[in-house]
């Protein structure tokens, strides 16, 4: 037979072919070698032995998912947040950096081999608050505060805030400043003090820059009262984590001098909602040259920043709730998304996928000449407002009629048989 078939084989061997054709005349050489190799068995599809756990940290620290499974390599995974695939989340194992309060959830992962596939149990991260006790506080001998200009250290004034205090006179110039720059560990609201030693010869506009995630603010301190203790000047105002955020004090005070003692920030009781995504943007589809909008609502603490993304690049410029996309070309086709930020975190939204629609401007591609003379021209193509020309030697074309096109294929009749030869182009009207 011109087929071979071989059951029973043993697993993980090797087997070796060749086959010859005879006749009546003779017999062929032998073919070329040909080889198989069984599997050790059907593979086996997955099943996870270890599950991931469920944990609990606090906002600001890493939370580390794992899972074991058993199965026919190669095996991969998906890790998903609330059921939806986590992008580039594909390892057996999966960190949720730095985390907020807004990655608090079910987490789950997919394993798969060409056997088929295994979802773990839920594993719930609980991300917990820091206490409203946390303090970072930040003395003059810190290395978290640095002095630009003429600052002198003072110790006689009663009421400073640990060992000494800093002083500068205020010339107006600004030429001095104090720098206050905490490392915050836990991204939230933050109530800002101040502590001095108070005299007579103080400012009494002593100005302290405050800059936060999202903004600064400026406060004016009168250093002559309200000094030996905490003094809050700024209430709730978001930190992000690391040392992005500062409090300055400079010496543009007028004639008199400025005290750069101690500074506090604590944890506020009032905190930030993240961003979340209540309305979508929307898929759309639109001709080449038209203008496109997408736009997103979210709900969360304000300030609210937006950067949207094409095909998941950030867009240069595209930093407000909504993005229009004018004269969309068929480069311009992709998905569109949209990235939220405040202090309290980020959230990314779903994609919105963009069709350019390439018009096909109807042609003439059938013509007939019926028995009572009428030329029948068919076209077809995009439905619209056409404008049909004539011509008879190509160059000089005259306007024969508009018309709206509601069907296709479109049937035009010329019954002038008194005509010469002429010659028709059908054309999108302008």
């Amino acid at each position: 037979s011109t087929t071979y078939t071989n059951t029973g084989l043993a697993p993980s061997t090797t087997y070796y072919y060749v086959v010859r054709a005879t006749n009546s005349a003779g017999a062929s050489s032998n073919s070329v070698q040909a080889n198989a190799t069984t599997q050790s068995g059907a593979p086996t599809p997955p099943a996870i032995t270890a599950q991931p756990q469920s944990l609990t940290v606090t906002a600001g620290q890493n939370a580390t998912f794992s899972v074991t499974a058993t199965g026919t390599v190669p095996l991969s995974y998906q890790w998903r947040f609330g059921g939806t695939n986590i992008p580039s989340a594909t390892a057996s194992a999966y960190t949720r950096a730095n985390a907020q309060t807004n990655d608090a959830g079910n987490y789950s992962v997919v394993v798969t081999n060409q056997a088929g596939s295994a979802t773990s149990t839920d594993a719930t991260l609980t991300v917990t608050l820091p206490g409203t006790n946390t303090d970072i506080i930040l003395d003059n001998t810190n290395a978290e505060v640095t002095f630009v200009g003429a600052w002198q250290t003072g110790t006689s004034a009663a009421g400073h805030y640990g060992d000494d205090y800093r002083f500068a006179s205020s010339t107006g110039s600004g030429l001095s400043n104090a720098t206050y720059r905490p490392y915050i560990a836990v991204a939230g609201n933050y109530d800002v003090y101040m502590w001095y030693p108070q005299g007579g010869n103080r400012a009494t506009n002593a100005p302290w820059l405050i800059s936060y995630n999202g903004g600064s603010t400026n406060v004016l301190v009168n250093q002559q009262i309200n000094g030996g203790a905490w003094l809050l000047i700024a209430s709730a105002l978001p930190f992000a984590p690391g040392t992005n955020g500062f409090v300055r004090l400079a010496n543009n005070a007028g004639p008199s001098v400025v005290i750069a003692d101690a500074v506090r920030f604590s944890y506020s009781a009032t905190q930030l909602t993240p961003p979340a995504i209540t309305v979508q943007p929307q898929s759309q589809s639109v001709s080449v040259g038209a203008s496109v909008n997408f736009s997103v609502t979210a709900s969360g603490s304000v300030p609210l920043s937006y950067q949207w993304r094409f095909n998941g690049t950030n867009i240069a410029g595209a930093t407000t709730n909504s993005f229009t996309r004018t004269n969309a070309q068929p480069v311009h086709a992709g998905t569109y998304s949209v990235e939220v930020t405040n202090g309290a975190g980020s959230t990314l939204s779903s994609n919105a996928v963009l069709t350019v629609i390439v018009p096909s401007p109807m042609e003439f591609d059938a013509i007939l000449l019926a028995p009572d003379g009428c030329l029948h021209l068919q076209a077809s193509g995009d439905l619209g407002s056409y404008t049909i020309d004539v011509t008879t030697d190509l160059l000089n074309w005259v306007q024969s009629t508009n018309l709206a096109v509601t069907n296709s294929p479109f049937e035009f009749l010329d019954c002038d048989t008194t005509a010469p030869r002429r010659f028709y182009r059908m054309r999108l009207s302008q």
